[in-house]
């Protein structure tokens, strides 16, 4: 091969990688401001109209709290906003952080739908049971930190930090504050998600109107399997069912504080587990 071929061959593998550069980044730009096009074109999933719409909110809104009746995919959710977050900014300019009541569910529910999407979409970096990095430097990770820690995430340091705020209502109010604290810039996110159980709770605070959080509802009547919206069946499947609507109306009562909280995804009036109604 003659040494101006060679050098041809060169200078159009370098044009064909820098169009393929260019178009990554007009897709990431896209993808920034359309989370719904990264769900169904970046890990090939679809994603139902809550579900839309709490991705679509974090656009505008610097603190979201959904509430959110049993069996619709809150968690599910939670973690591709995770995903989105880190693969729509750049290498270094993001960070997320999850925490949840209890060790084991930060690990055994958001943290293995962030396994599962990453294996699943190839996502950049290494995954494992409760953190991401990389190329060796970590950019998100899921905690625990005792319940009156308000220190517990200090040292984190990044242009746009997402707080996920999973189970929600298990979380105590110093650890809220420790999350605030984390997103004192406007490129800032926290995402508050949870089965509205406890009345008595910091999340049925920030819940309420007249806070500065963006609020959303989820009721099991707004379900696909109960609206009529369409979805792919297998994620019908997956997805609260009019049946357990009905048998839980049945069981329990509609004035039921456990129903008003698990189907109907709003607070009730008193807790639900209480000894005494």
């Amino acid at each position: 091969m003659t040494l101006d071929r060679l050098t041809t061959l060169r200078e159009l593998h370098r044009l064909k990688a820098e169009r393929e550069r260019q178009a990554a980044q007009v897709r990431i730009q896209r993808y920034r401001t359309d989370p719904t096009a990264w769900i169904n074109e970046r890990i090939n999933e679809f994603a139902w109209s809550k579900q839309r719409e709490i991705m679509a909110s974090l656009l505008d809104h610097r603190r979201v709290a959904v509430r959110s009746c049993h069996g619709v995919g809150k968690s599910h959710i939670a973690s591709r906003v995770a995903g989105w977050w880190l693969d729509v900014h750049e290498p270094g300019e993001a960070f997320v952080v999850t925490t949840a009541p209890t060790f084991p569910q930060v690990r055994a529910i958001l943290w293995r739908y962030i396994r599962q999407m990453h294996k699943r979409a190839g996502l950049i970096g290494k995954v494992n049971q409760t953190e991401w990095s990389v190329d060796g430097e970590l950019v998100a990770f899921g905690r625990k930190p005792a319940d009156h820690d308000e220190a517990a995430f200090q040292g984190i340091h990044a242009r746009r930090v997402l707080v996920i705020i999973d189970e929600a209502c298990g979380i105590p109010e110093q650890l809220w504050i420790a999350a605030d604290a984390l997103t004192t810039n406007d490129g800032c996110r926290i995402l508050a998600i949870g089965n509205p159980d406890n009345p008595s709770t910091h999340f049925k605070q920030v819940s309420e109107r007249g806070t500065n959080w963006h609020k959303i509802r989820i009721s099991a009547f707004d379900s696909p399997n109960l609206t009529g919206e369409q979805v792919p069946p297998e994620l019908a499947e997956m997805l609260i069912s009019r049946g357990w609507v009905e048998e839980k109306a049945e069981e329990w009562g509609t004035d039921n504080p456990i129903y008003v909280s698990k189907v109907l995804g709003e607070f009730p009036t008193q807790d639900p587990f209480a000894v005494v109604r």
